[in-house]
């Protein structure tokens, strides 16, 4: 049995706006919930982290919650907010780079990566782009990592319909949105 990991003291994020604190809460218990399940590993999860796409932060404070070592990587310069309101250090947030080749500049540097609403997916290409993003967080993961991803219910349809690889698990809780999780499997 996993053990339950509180929130840090609200203190920890002052500056989050109500409505990111509760994105932080809500994440937070969906994560425990994974890993009660055994669905998420803790020894993944309280690894080496990466975030990709986390915008202005608001779940970024999810994952320092289990690892101090986390690292986000966001294309536009929302993610500045991250640094500034010290949510991380800003040498750990990577501006200005999309995800897919991040993640593919980094081959098996970490245990588990997160993208918490990714999407939506609403333009052409969909499917290409899940198979980049697929592949990419295979590159950047080492042997037993995961790959954890939130979405809103259209680009959910998408990953679904796109990612039908063997280590792949589309996970339902009853209170949550669906949850795409990837497994890089063990080297033989």
């Amino acid at each position: 049995m996993v053990r339950r990991v509180a929130l840090p003291n609200e203190l920890d994020f002052k500056g989050l706006h109500p409505v990111e604190y509760k994105n932080v809460r809500e994440n937070n218990q969906l994560v425990q919930n994974l890993l009660r399940s055994g669905q998420l590993t803790l020894a993944n999860v309280s690894g080496s982290v990466l975030e990709i796409g986390p915008g202005y932060g608001a779940c970024t404070p999810v994952l320092k919650v289990f690892s101090s070592d986390v690292q986000v990587v966001e294309k536009s310069k929302s993610g500045i907010v991250i640094a500034e309101k010290k949510i991380l250090p800003a040498e750990r947030v990577h501006l200005g780079q999309d995800g897919i080749t991040f993640m593919n500049s980094r081959p098996e540097e970490f245990n588990f990566i997160a993208s918490f609403m990714f999407g939506p997916l609403s333009h052409g290409h969909q499917e290409d782009l899940m198979k980049e993003i697929y592949t990419a967080a295979m590159t950047a993961l080492r042997p037993d990592g995961e790959f954890f991803m939130t979405s809103d219910p259209h680009s959910f349809e998408v990953i679904e319909k796109t990612c039908k690889y063997p280590d792949v698990e589309i996970v339902k809780l009853k209170e949550f949105d669906p949850v795409f999780i990837g497994r890089k499997p063990d080297k033989i």
